[in-house]
């Protein structure tokens, strides 16, 4: 009696999206600021070496500040931001970072096919500190 009107399915490739991030933090005041960089930038390294986005997830910012205020040795992270990776070893793809952020700066949205990858978290990922 109800029969579908087709029985296709239509599987098209995802868009990547290759970015990095720059952050900087602020040490606590009996800490060495080299140690709390170091481990800083090892605990993002950790957490987006085994991340893989699935296609249509959002890049969480909000997630990159809990980590880093949770590292030993730091008191505060005073900005983080997502950029765009390009040259020859990362995606061609167009994507504007800024467009797709959120107002309150907490995530940025993809569009349903495409995803997020950060290519090589020790090269990717890069901080500062004061």
């Amino acid at each position: 009696r109800y029969k579908m009107i087709n029985d296709t399915i239509d599987i098209l490739d995802a868009n990547i999206v290759n970015v990095g991030i720059e952050f900087e933090i602020v040490s606590q005041v009996e800490s060495n600021k080299f140690e709390a960089l170091e481990l800083a930038t090892s605990a993002l390294v950790d957490l987006f070496s085994n991340k893989t986005f699935s296609i249509g997830e959002n890049f969480y910012i909000t997630d990159i500040y809990k980590v880093l205020n949770n590292t030993r040795g730091v008191a505060d992270t005073t900005n983080v931001k997502i950029v765009k990776k390009i040259g020859s070893r990362y995606s061609q793809v167009h994507f504007n970072i800024e467009y797709f952020t959120s107002p309150d700066g907490r995530y940025i949205a993809i569009p349903e096919n495409g995803t997020f990858e950060i290519k090589s978290p020790s090269i990717d990922i890069r901080g500062t500190i004061k």
